[in-house]
């Protein structure tokens, strides 16, 4: 869940970084401030890259989650990419009509505010996905790894005394 907030609040802060250093592009009297801040508005992919990156796979794993045992992994995987290619048309096309009516500035940040909300949804109202039976299949993950690792140093938690030192009586404690 953590990663998947990540990558939608990527995306605002994207538009609001691009809506700052666009205004602050047109306030450049120097050619190499100019040149700088076109750097910047570049280096803000990076927040894209993040966002898409982690959106494209985790969108599958969190949607196998949701579907586990239902036999409808793949209907539902449909369902969820048929609404993102929806918000991705909707987006581009709202995104147009407000630069060409109201400038970049003005279509960045409204499209980043709208972008918060489904960022505010997942924080407040998303579930976890990873369900309890894989958490506990983590821990036992974790002491077979343990256990693997005393077998490597030398430590056989399974080896038992031999059969000569079975037979031998076991020392009495005396209380005193």
């Amino acid at each position: 869940k953590k990663l998947f907030l990540i990558c939608l609040f990527s995306l605002p802060v994207r538009c609001f970084v691009l809506s700052t250093l666009t205004t602050g592009e047109d306030r450049v009297a120097s050619a190499l401030g100019r040149h700088i801040c076109k750097v910047l508005i570049l280096s803000t992919q990076l927040f894209d890259a993040i966002g898409a990156g982690i959106f494209g796979t985790l969108y599958i794993l969190i949607t196998n989650d949701l579907s586990r045992g239902t036999g409808r992994f793949s209907l539902l995987l449909g369902i969820v990419t048929a609404f993102m290619c929806l918000g991705c048309t909707f987006s581009s096309a709202i995104g147009a009509i407000l630069a060409q009516d109201f400038g970049v500035d003005i279509a960045l940040n409204v499209l980043g505010l709208i972008s918060l909300v489904p960022a505010f949804v997942a924080l407040f109202h998303f579930p976890e996905t990873l369900n309890q039976s894989r958490r506990k299949k983590k821990k036992r993950r974790r002491r077979i790894s343990t256990l693997l690792q005393s077998l490597r140093r030398g430590n056989n938690p399974f080896a038992s005394r031999t059969s000569a030192e079975a037979l031998r009586p076991q020392k009495q404690f005396e209380l005193v």
